[in-house]
């Protein structure tokens, strides 16, 4: 057991004679006893702990700072490198129009247009077919062809006025059937060279005596070049004759106008 020292002993005497103040030499002792420099607490744990997230916080704050100063200065150094000193803003680039340059197609004109030199269509380089004869209430239908047999285009109507015939029929008069009416506003057309349209010609109400085969229609050019008669479907055909559907009334024969 160790034994008290002389402090202790007389510190322990002074406290059992119930001392009001302390004896100068007892304070001395005291204060000699106590070191004269403090050693520093090392941190706790948690101390420890959050003074290393503060400085993790501390290095991330500086790290974001420097990567937003330097993508500032990236975008100013771009937009004067862009820009430059003393010059306006750089042109519209425009880019180069890479599609293929279409040659005009050369075809026939469209209905209306009159193209300059060329010659009206004779009778004799137009060459006229009837395909086939169909019936519809009454009414005799013909599909019909035009074809410029021509080297060069040549110039006609979209309409013409077309009779009914029977050949063989060297004139409108002497084997008309059925005549039609001059048509209403024809347009111009070009043919070119070896083209062909087509059209349809209607006729009914066909009353007079039974005619002679073939039957077939005539074109009266509205250019006034002549008459073009179309070649029937046959020699002996006479599908095309109408029926009588009023004796007293005339018979009527029309056409729908020429088209590719």
């Amino acid at each position: 057991m160790t034994r008290p020292g002389p402090f202790e002993q007389r510190l322990e005497a002074w406290l059992d004679e119930g001392p009001a103040t302390a004896p100068p030499d007892l304070l001395g002792d005291v204060l000699a006893a106590v070191p004269a420099t403090t050693t520093r607490r090392r941190p706790s744990g948690a101390g420890r702990r959050f003074t290393v997230l503060a400085g993790v916080a501390r290095l991330a704050a500086s790290i974001a700072a420097i990567l937003v100063v330097g993508v500032i200065g990236f975008t100013l150094i771009n937009s004067k490198g862009a820009i430059g000193p003393g010059s306006g803003p750089s042109p519209t680039a425009t880019a180069p129009d890479l599609a293929p340059t279409i040659a005009p197609t050369i075809g026939p004109a469209s209905p209306g247009a009159t193209p300059a030199g060329v010659a009206d269509c004779a009778p004799d380089v137009l060459s006229a077919t009837v395909v086939a004869w169909n019936g519809a209430a009454g009414s005799r239908i013909a599909e019909v062809r035009l074809t410029n047999t021509g080297s060069a285009p040549c110039l006609t109507a979209t309409l013409d006025r077309v009779s009914l015939v029977s050949l063989p029929a060297f004139t409108l008069d002497s084997s008309t059937l059925i005549q039609g009416a001059n048509p209403t506003n024809p347009q111009p057309l070009t043919l070119a060279a070896g083209e062909t349209v087509t059209a349809g010609v209607a006729a009914s109400n066909y009353c007079g005596e039974a005619p002679a085969a073939p039957v077939t229609v005539a074109f009266e050019l509205s250019n006034g070049a002549g008459i073009v008669t179309a070649a029937p479907v046959n020699q002996t055909d006479v599908s095309g004759v109408p029926p009588c559907n009023g004796p007293g009334s005339p018979g009527s024969v029309q056409m729908q106008p020429w088209a590719p």
